[in-house]
């Protein structure tokens, strides 16, 4: 076997010949010494990348636990070295999915391949917590709250459409499709509206008096006017959304979030800067957006991130498939800490969550957002780095 296809395998960048001849070759056990010594090699030649360890009680475990679930004697764990690529194929054998996954977490990130249809409904709760478990559930509607310029409150759901507002110059409707739409006349008194989404809400779409669509995210918000006709059309936000502007040269949409300002003509973008997180961030998918804060500024070019913390504006390049997962229906994360995802566990699903210790990994991870809270938590549990018990509406996370 040529290393290099087997490593674009693993990789997840095989073209669909390539993958059917590697999955021939592994299904025969007479590979595995093969396999085993192209995996040291490569895993040898990546070692320096890691960056981080793991201590040798946790080393042990983690082995013991890879060697009680597959069959490969020729396999020592002197021999398996950090692997700092993403698997990012669900069609792998049970036991090259469990080497690959071992390899990582014995460096630095637990490489998790976890796709909905690799989940089994029957065993989810027994692999999390011996406690009792009352699961939660997905949320399984768009819930949101549209406060008018004189303070009344409209409640939405998924199951409400037609005509939420209607005057001689103005008219708010929900369509079919669950989107809230502005539609105002020239002349029409211009004032402001805020849509607000809880925790617990599926995303909301908005689509603005100029055309301009949003998505907005759970625990989120937006301020806006019923129609534009400043120079520059302005909205604040707050949590995260995502923009696609209609085009408009003579006058330039501005998102504010605090301090920050995002200028465009017309382009589609993420803003993600939720109050209890310790970055922001803007994600370019299309067009171009300048960056500002304070005296800072930067523009960005698609597939370009700008990253905020109290200290300092940074640009790099962002993995969009990840960023927009929420939109799509999805969790994706790319060797992401513990914390971070559970805050957007928390968000998703309305659930509280207690750290009893620090869980210093990072995680990859891919998973439907339609699943119970209980079949992600499986996936995590299953590196042996980390428990979770699901009790009365909230998730305590300790080591094992």
């Amino acid at each position: 076997m040529d290393a290099s296809a087997l490593i674009r395998f693993i990789e997840g960048r095989s073209d669909a010949d390539e993958i059917r001849s590697i999955q021939q070759w592994l299904e025969d056990p007479a590979h595995a010494q093969e396999l085993s010594t192209l995996l040291a090699r490569h895993w040898a030649e990546t070692a320096s990348d890691a960056g981080t360890t793991v201590s040798p009680a946790d080393r042990e475990r983690l082995w013991n636990s890879l060697r009680s679930r597959i069959d490969i004697p020729s396999l020592t764990q002197e021999s398996v070295k950090p692997l700092t690529s993403p698997v990012r194929r669900s069609i792998f054998p049970v036991w090259l999915r469990a080497v690959t996954a071992a390899a990582a977490i014995i460096g630095i990130v637990f490489v998790l391949s976890i796709y909905s249809d690799i989940r089994r409904p029957d065993q989810t709760l027994q692999a999390i917590t011996e406690a009792t478990i009352t699961d939660i559930t997905p949320p399984d509607q768009a819930r949101a709250t549209l406060t008018l310029a004189d303070g009344r409150r409209i409640y939405l759901d998924s199951s409400a459409s037609g005509i939420l507002l209607s005057d001689a110059s103005l008219a708010v409707t929900r369509n079919d499709a669950g989107a809230i739409v502005y539609d105002a006349a020239e002349e029409a008194s211009i004032s402001f509206h805020t849509l607000s989404l809880p925790r617990g809400s599926r995303p909301m779409r908005l689509v603005l008096a100029d055309g301009t669509a949003v998505w907005l995210n759970a625990a989120s918000s937006i301020t806006y006017p019923t129609g534009f006709r400043s120079p520059e059309r302005v909205v604040s936000m707050t949590g995260e959304a995502y923009f696609e502007v209609a085009h408009d040269p003579a006058h330039p949409f501005i998102v504010e979030q605090g301090d920050l300002r995002v200028r465009v003509l017309g382009t589609h973008f993420n803003i993600r800067a939720y109050g209890d997180a310790p970055r922001r961030q803007v994600t370019l998918l299309e067009g171009a957006v300048r960056i500002q804060r304070g005296g800072a500024q930067e523009t960005l070019r698609p597939g370009q991130q700008a990253e905020l913390t109290d200290a300092r504006l940074t640009v790099q390049s962002a993995d969009t498939e990840a960023v927009m997962a929420w939109k799509n229906g999805q969790f994706i994360y790319d060797g992401v800490d513990l914390k971070t995802i559970m805050q957007d566990i928390s968000r998703y699903y309305d659930v509280d969550v207690r750290f009893r210790d620090e869980i210093p990994y990072r995680f990859v991870a891919r998973i439907s957002r339609d699943v119970p809270v209980s079949a992600f938590l499986e996936k995590l549990s299953l590196t042996g780095l980390v428990t979770f018990n699901i009790q009365d509406g909230n998730i305590q996370i300790s080591k094992p």
